[in-house]
């Protein structure tokens, strides 16, 4: 049995020849002090492995709860103005409205990074899936009591099981890390579709208000002249209509400022639920410049980022309410190290004046909105 066991302590390079000839006690004292420093490094690496294997964790919910979430908002947001884009878009045509309007369908939709997300997301399926766990190395007991021959026995066992044990985690530990890393970079990259996605919004919106400014302009002018017969004719054939046809006769929802009297109040409940998804969104009285305007004027910017040294955009999420109020006030992302920028921007929102409610079926909503903040002095 000696034999089989010091073979196989040799293969492993553990148990030196030399100390076959050395006498037990001798062997005893270097078998505990190495069994000592195996230990301590054992320890070390249960250490290392428990955090990183926290920080995973940590990043795994941070990203599902976070980002992930962020993103599928902005996608929907990105779905809603692409349909009322389109709506509109289709209206102006019905009303051969569309003369020296240029839409840019492909910068709107075209390499859309939602076509990429469920790649994406695929790809990254084993970083949240993937198990990591610690190899614990089983020791017997050894006493005094024992012989040393035993002693030596167990202690070298033990030794060899640190060691092992020590091999497999080390690997382990650097599996975690590579998962780590990888959790990393899937932030990254939905932090740049994220980004596009608004980015894209954006457009829309500006893609709309010019839409509906064309939409309002036929409006008025048929209005103006739906009295002057010679005029009227002049606009059929211009927008390619039928010499007789009506713009009111053509099925057009124009959307009109909403305004609630008192008894409509007392009418509605005081808790209602708050839409994720709306048909018109909620704006800004007057729109979008606006309320570019009226922030640049009132946002008041902290000392870090008058001076140059803070710059960077505050995400800020609140509830509009059916009636134009503005609520709930979060900050969903804020600005690294300027927690006074991230006050400045709930501070600029909850001083705006009322809003136009989101509307579903034509009636005023409550609706969450989602409105990005610069901070910059050149801006």
């Amino acid at each position: 049995m000696k034999i089989v066991v010091f073979i196989c302590l040799f293969c492993l390079g553990i148990y030196p020849l030399s100390a076959y000839a050395q006498s037990p006690r001798k062997i005893n004292k270097e078998l505990k002090q190495s069994v000592l420093v195996a230990s301590t490094e054992y320890d070390s690496l249960k250490t290392a492995f428990a955090t990183a294997m926290q920080d995973l964790e940590h990043l795994r919910l941070e990203i599902q709860n976070g980002k992930m979430k962020e993103f599928d908002e902005a996608r929907a947001q990105f779905d809603r103005n692409w349909d009322r884009v389109k709506r509109i878009w289709r209206k102006l045509g019905d009303l051969g409205g569309r003369n020296g309007i240029i839409l840019d369908y492909n910068n709107l939709y075209g390499s859309n990074p939602i076509y990429s997300y469920p790649k994406m997301v695929k790809s990254a399926i084993p970083l949240f899936s993937e198990q990591f766990k610690f190899t614990v190395s089983d020791q017997e007991t050894i006493t005094k009591e024992m012989p040393l021959e035993e002693q030596n026995v167990l202690l070298q066992e033990a030794l060899t099981n640190y060691i092992l044990a020590d091999s497999v985690n080390r690997s382990c530990l650097i599996r975690i890390k590579t998962c780590i890393n990888g959790i990393n970079e899937l932030d990254a990259q939905l932090d740049t579709c994220i980004a596009d996605l608004q980015n894209r919004n954006e457009q829309f919106d500006e893609a709309w208000n010019l839409l509906h400014g064309k939409y309002e302009e036929l409006r008025v002018e048929y209005v103006r002249s739906k009295n002057d017969k010679d005029v009227l004719s002049s606009l059929h054939k211009e927008f390619g209509l039928k010499n007789g046809t009506d713009f009111e006769s053509i099925p057009i929802s124009s959307p009109t400022f909403f305004q609630i009297t008192q008894d409509e109040v007392k009418k509605r409940p005081e808790e209602e639920v708050i839409c994720e998804i709306v048909e018109i969104l909620a704006e800004f009285p007057s729109g979008r410049e606006s309320m570019k305007t009226y922030i640049t004027n009132n946002l008041d910017l902290p000392e870090s980022v008058t001076s140059g040294k803070v710059i960077g955009k505050c995400y800020l999420r609140f509830v509009v309410s059916a009636y134009g109020t503005i609520s709930n006030v979060k900050v969903q992302r804020g600005i690294q190290d300027c927690p006074k920028c991230d006050q400045a921007a709930v501070a600029v929102v909850k001083g705006m004046p009322n809003w136009i409610p989101a509307k579903n079926n034509g009636k005023p909503v409550n609706s969450w909105y989602t409105l990005p903040i610069t901070f910059n002095t050149s801006e």
